[in-house]
């Protein structure tokens, strides 16, 4: 895909989502270093283009607001871009293995878990390695896909409680936005907000 395509074929990111300040940090910081790999930096412009290519893939597979992903950072280089390419796929993130559905506890429905681990996309059918992945992001058209607006949930946090057993939290983006905004160090925020934290903000990436 063509980064400058982005604006036709994922949606300008709203006001007040995590999207848009991708879309934002990654016009302001293109020539920075995003992350130091065994190749050598790789920049924002880099980054940005290869989270375009998974949010790509994601979306042409019927990942997107349908959606969770759980991220295991056990790849810090390939799990940062994943996390940037989901984020502008529209996917809820999770922070623990969870499989739907959760009827008992009011948990979503039908949304269906894809979950990031060693290097590959993996669902109860299927297993797709994060180079394959970018390989289909880089053919894949899409169109009329329905923008993320700021009060869609980004993130859905999980406590285990004795009595009443699993309990969600959701998180939506405006929140999210807020607490990035407000955030002194990033220190304070979750894991997967730190990431979005420091691109904004033009850091190098929290592994």
């Amino acid at each position: 895909m063509d980064h400058y395509l982005d604006q036709l074929f994922l949606e300008f990111p709203n006001p007040n989502t995590l999207g848009r300040l991708l879309y934002d940090g990654a016009l302001k910081f293109e020539d920075r270093t995003w992350l130091t790999t065994k190749a050598g930096p790789m920049t924002y412009k880099t980054a940005d283009m290869l989270a375009l290519e998974i949010a790509a893939f994601l979306k042409e597979n019927g990942h997107h607001l349908k959606s969770f992903l759980f991220i295991d950072n056990n790849c810090p280089v390939e799990s940062s871009i994943v996390l940037l390419g989901a984020i502008k796929a529209g996917i809820t993130l999770v922070d623990a293995r969870v499989y739907p559905p959760l009827v008992r506890q009011n948990f979503i429905d039908n949304k269906q878990l894809l979950v990031f681990e060693d290097s590959r996309f993996v669902t109860p059918k299927t297993e797709v390695s994060y180079k394959q992945a970018i390989k289909q992001g880089e053919k894949a058209l899409f169109f009329d896909i329905p923008p993320v607006e700021e009060t869609h949930y980004a993130f859905y946090f999980f406590n285990k409680d004795d009595v009443t057993g699993l309990q969600a939290s959701p998180v939506e983006h405006k929140k999210v936005v807020k607490q990035i905004y407000s955030a002194e160090t990033g220190s304070n925020l979750h894991p997967y907000a730190r990431v979005v934290y420091h691109w904004f903000n033009g850091f190098e990436a929290p592994l």
